[in-house]
């Protein structure tokens, strides 16, 4: 993703702030089937330093997100195992203007793990019995 805004803002010093550096968002997102009916997602995302309504990004910020899910009893029952953020890079460095107010914020990253056990109760099968309606005109072109 681009992000690209035309915005200026008066600052209580009488001077105006442009907020006008592009930012880019890039996100690269897998789901791999293991044997033994494992799911593996692997996620990853990194955001540019820019400027994002009244705020500036100041440092690049990335990570890396790892979850394996393994399904029993015919799909009713699962058990996900989900790593976000492994090598604790998700840093939020930046600033934030608002009125006479200049807020900076340096957050650091959080790596953690969850462990989510699923159970579906009452699961129905889908009712739908498609024909292959539109097969003809598929064919004719």
């Amino acid at each position: 993703m681009y992000l690209q805004q035309w915005y200026m803002v008066d600052m209580p010093d009488g001077t105006r702030k442009n907020f006008n550096h592009p930012m880019g968002s890039f996100s690269w997102r897998n789901n791999f089937r293991l044997p033994w009916e494992l799911l593996l997602d692997v996620d990853a995302s990194l955001d540019t330093p820019g400027d994002n309504e009244n705020g500036h990004v100041s440092e690049v910020g990335w990570a890396l997100n790892v979850s394996l899910r393994k399904a029993f009893f015919n799909e009713r029952l699962s058990l996900q195992l989900q790593g976000i953020d492994l090598f604790n890079s998700r840093n939020a460095w930046g600033t934030i203007y608002g009125g006479n107010r200049l807020i900076t914020i340096d957050q650091e990253s959080r790596r953690y793990f969850t462990l989510t056990l699923r159970y579906k109760f009452n699961a129905t099968k889908s009712k739908y019995k498609g024909t292959g309606a539109g097969q003809e005109q598929r064919s004719r072109m």
